[in-house]
């Protein structure tokens, strides 16, 4: 088989089926293996629109992007080839239903959570930025490793040039509204077409299944049958309704845990849900920006803590630093911070700072310090340096030392800790 750009490859494995056709793992002459996606039925222009993407190239290193089209000779069809899916990535399915194989639920830690809601938002804004949009999110192409979150988007050939028109409307639960409308032939005269404006309101409903476990329109109201076309116009293209919707409570969310969750993160993160699914659903202006999420999330991580009576992770709200614990109820009365430039990082037990709260690419952080308590007295806690140059610590007294790698420094208010290219401040 010959593929554009790599040469002829041999097909080793059958990797899935879908409507269109297969997913193959193959070997290049070199021995490097790849993806080949290969259809057996296709939209008209799809090998036109395989060759702009492959000639504009991939927004950033999480897409699986199309590196080259594959033809082989007497064989009707055609496909593309993309890197392959690492095994260590599971589905977005996965963490919001379980795993499919055993029925266990994944082991992702609320860390790995938020920088999977993180990097969704910034690899659609580094999509967007290129003047393409995705047009269907769905737990069939968003991939996340587990121990950290990062994401890698597959089935990149939904791609397409933003604003015109298009085969692909989307999946169901995460449709625009004004998408919905279109398909049921209800709305104006303008076609709704799958756009960045109909991506972000995808994206809203991706980080509300990855934050809360579960759909943002079904509720109460909604699991009253039957589920047919006409109830699919009504609750996810006329009348949408949010589960937490303030002024109307007749689509409380049917599961306690999403209540829990609802309850666990600060008011900031639920303002922009109140938005994306307020206004949002009726305005694709007002929707949620990609970089609305990410600077978010970021804010997120920063105000994770442990409680100090149940060990489990409640988040800081700097509206209310002194709300009890979301869990056990426990006062948590304002811990302290390190303030980094704009950054506010709460110093709990085994927060981190990462490359990103330095200056770095937060879409390729790693830790560089890591909050741990006393060996003996737990109320105390010190940040251990974990690269491998040393920074210098002030205390509020004038006394300065160094921290060596591997070291760590106790974080008392008013500590000052040079990094290097900035400087970190203790404060309650």
């Amino acid at each position: 088989m010959q593929v554009e750009n790599v040469g002829m490859v041999t097909v080793l494995d059958l990797l899935g089926r879908g409507g269109q056709g297969e997913v193959y793992e193959v070997a290049a002459d070199t021995g490097q293996r790849y993806a080949l996606k290969w259809y057996t039925s296709w939209p008209g222009g799809l090998w036109e629109a395989l060759e702009y993407l492959i000639e504009r190239g991939s927004p950033s290193h999480h897409f699986l992007w199309p590196v080259g089209r594959a033809v082989s000779p007497g064989e009707h069809g055609f496909g593309y080839l993309m890197a392959l899916r690492p095994p260590a990535y599971r589905g977005l399915a996965e963490l919001v239903f379980g795993d499919r194989d055993d029925h266990s639920p994944l082991d992702v830690s609320f860390r790995s959570t938020v920088n999977l809601a993180f990097h969704l938002s910034r690899a659609l804004l580094r999509l967007h930025a290129l003047g393409l949009c995705y047009r269907d999110i769905n737990f069939g192409n968003v991939f996340f490793r587990p121990d950290n979150g990062d994401v890698l988007v597959c089935d990149n050939d939904n791609v397409g040039i933003d604003g015109t028109p298009s085969t692909i409307a989307g999946t169901l639960q995460f449709m625009a509204p004004e998408v919905v409308r279109m398909l049921h032939r209800v709305g104006g005269t303008e076609p709704a077409w799958p756009s960045a404006r109909t991506d972000r309101h995808s994206l809203a409903v991706a980080q509300f299944y990855i934050l809360c476990g579960s759909d943002p329109l079904e509720g109460t109201k909604t699991r009253h049958g039957p589920f047919d076309a006409d109830w699919e116009l009504e609750h996810y293209g006329l009348r949408p309704l949010f589960v937490f919707e303030p002024d109307d409570d007749s689509n409380r969310p049917m599961s306690d845990v999403t209540t829990a969750y609802w309850q666990l993160y600060p008011s900031f993160v639920r303002t922009l849900f109140l938005r994306a699914f307020g206004p949002g659903l009726h305005d694709p202006d007002a929707r949620v920006l990609e970089s609305e999420w990410a600077t978010a999330m970021l804010a997120l991580r920063d105000t994770a803590a442990r409680c100090a009576s149940c060990s489990q992770t409640f988040f800081v709200d700097p509206a209310a630093p002194d709300r009890p614990c979301a869990r056990c109820g426990a006062p948590t009365s304002g811990p302290l911070v390190m303030a980094i430039g704009r950054r506010r990082v709460v110093i709990s037990p085994d927060q981190l700072l990462f490359t990103d709260h330095l200056g770095g690419d937060p879409d390729l952080g790693s830790p560089v310090g890591i909050v741990v308590p006393h060996p003996t007295e737990h109320h105390r806690v010190a940040l251990r340096n974990l690269t491998e140059t040393s920074w210098t610590a002030t205390t509020e007294a004038g006394d300065v030392h160094d921290v060596p790698p591997g070291r760590a420094v106790e974080t008392l208010p008013g500590l000052r800790i040079h990094f290097g290219p900035t400087t970190g401040v203790v404060e309650r």
